[in-house]
């Protein structure tokens, strides 16, 4: 991996990555998903997602709708684009937590929804005026009566100058930029359909919904120590450690994190366990329910695992994200 131009080379194209240049994805993962780098190297990782997400601010401003693409940029598929370098944006809000990349992602998704030249949401059922008439061989409602439109969810390829098919040819002909689309099954070049174009979509809907109402949720008051004590092929023996940063009891604890090497909890002290899938559980016992302002529980476990083993990260105190 190291060997490859792709890991210390700029893959934040301004147009974004599409199913032939998936570089930045690979960059994405090992900005996120725990794994075995070096922190300086896993830092300068992050750092250069970071300033990827700044260079689609920039262009973002420079948009009359706000969109992190660049106005040359209405290609073939380019709504999935667009998405692309919103969860760019993204996921720098999710490293730094600097609002800014959050509030440019929430942009970049408002122009694929209907803030555009158009007035024109181009995802199925959503939206004043949405897009019903998809290129599709399995949805076809246009020509065939009997047969359904697309379901609900569904994103088009959106604006092309490219305009390949004939049908898009002849009627937009000296269309430009935002105005290249039409809501017709015969016009392929604008209103196809594609799952990598729809997997952009839903990786943006989780992110959305996790916004909630909109402001940053607070960090619970706790730290998080994990460490592993010992490894074997195939176990492993770790310690965790909460500490209450806050300035009130906790009375009842439960801590959950992830694992993302194909760990399991086989036997646990100090803490009940439950795992389901990758996803544990620890909950206080009833002589460590509370714990108090500045004190710590530690409680560890014997793990098995028959690949690597990376430390979680992500761990979340009572519900709450906890650093």
């Amino acid at each position: 991996m190291r060997a490859s131009p792709h890991h210390t080379g700029d893959v934040f194209a301004p147009a974004g990555f599409n199913w032939p240049d998936t570089a930045t994805l690979g960059r994405l993962d090992l900005a996120t998903v725990p794994n075995g780098l070096p922190a300086a190297e896993r830092q300068r990782i992050r750092d250069s997602v970071v300033a990827g997400a700044q260079r689609y601010l920039a262009i973002l401003d420079g948009q009359a709708y706000g969109l992190p693409l660049p106005a040359d940029a209405y290609f073939w598929g380019a709504t999935s684009n667009n998405i692309n370098n919103a969860i760019v944006l993204a996921t720098a809000y999710d490293l730094t937590g600097d609002v800014r990349y959050r509030d440019g992602a929430l942009q970049g998704m408002d122009y694929i929804f209907g803030r555009n030249a158009l007035n024109h949401s181009f995802v199925t059922g959503w939206g004043t005026r949405a897009s019903r008439n998809q290129h599709s061989r399995l949805y076809a409602h246009q020509l065939d009566p009997s047969s359904p439109n697309p379901p609900a969810g569904s994103l088009a390829g959106g604006p092309n100058t490219g305009l390949q098919d004939p049908f898009a040819a002849a009627l937009l002909a000296g269309c430009v930029g935002q105005f290249c689309y039409v809501d017709d099954i015969q016009s392929w070049s604008t209103n196809e359909v594609a799952i990598n174009w729809n997997s952009a979509l839903a990786w943006m809907a989780s992110f959305l919904a996790d916004q909630g109402d909109g402001r940053t949720p607070p960090a619970a008051p706790c730290r998080v120590d994990y460490r592993i004590d010992g490894q074997w092929p195939g176990g492993f023996i770790a310690q965790v450690t909460v500490t209450n940063t806050g300035a009130s009891v906790i009375d009842g604890w439960t801590l959950s994190w992830a694992f993302t090497g194909a760990q399991a909890v086989a036997h646990g002290w100090s803490a009940g366990f439950r795992q389901d899938g990758a996803t544990v559980t620890a909950a206080n016992l009833s002589w460590n329910r509370q714990l108090r302002p500045g004190r710590s529980v530690t409680f560890g476990f014997l793990g098995s695992t028959a690949l690597a083993n990376p430390e979680p990260e992500l761990f979340r105190l009572n519900g709450s994200a906890c650093p």
